[in-house]
């Protein structure tokens, strides 16, 4: 489960209001779909830099958004929420980079230290066997250290 971080001013935002309009939508329900879709970048349907797949099906589906697909994804591009690319199959979310991009990489260095913390606190004991990708015995322990048998 993540975190999103929304800014109180979000909603009387300009684009919020953009959105709304060209939807024919009210505010709240605009808010809504972007929260929905910033939830669904986040579950590491993002990378980093905030590119997802160019696909408006799927940014509908993921933004909970119920009309016409090509429709709310020219929406998204007029109001400046996506950004486009000539060429390629992705397109950006606008400033990604600076919040959820920033999110993702605050939650795996947490994750890192977290794992690093452990490996120097565990003494193994609770290690299981398992079979690696080629049938080969390993032992893996909660703190994330693996070892061949």
């Amino acid at each position: 489960m993540s975190w999103i971080k929304i800014d109180t001013g979000l909603r009387s935002h300009e684009k919020i209001w953009d959105l709304a309009d060209e939807l024919n939508i009210d505010v709240p329900t605009a808010l809504g779909h972007m929260i929905c879709l910033w939830s669904w970048a986040l579950e590491k349907n993002a990378d980093a830099e905030g590119f997802i797949a160019k696909s408006p099906k799927r940014i509908a589906r993921a933004s909970q958004y119920e009309g016409n697909s090509n429709k709310f994804y020219k929406a998204l591009v007029k109001c400046k929420f996506l950004d486009t690319f000539e060429m390629g199959d992705q397109v950006k979310l606008h400033n990604w980079d600076a919040y959820g991009g920033a999110y993702q990489k605050r939650l795996e260095y947490d994750r890192t230290y977290k794992q690093i913390k452990r490996k120097e606190k565990c003494d193994h004991n609770w290690a299981t066997l398992e079979k690696d990708d080629d049938g080969k015995a390993k032992k893996v322990c909660h703190c994330g250290v693996e070892w061949q048998i």
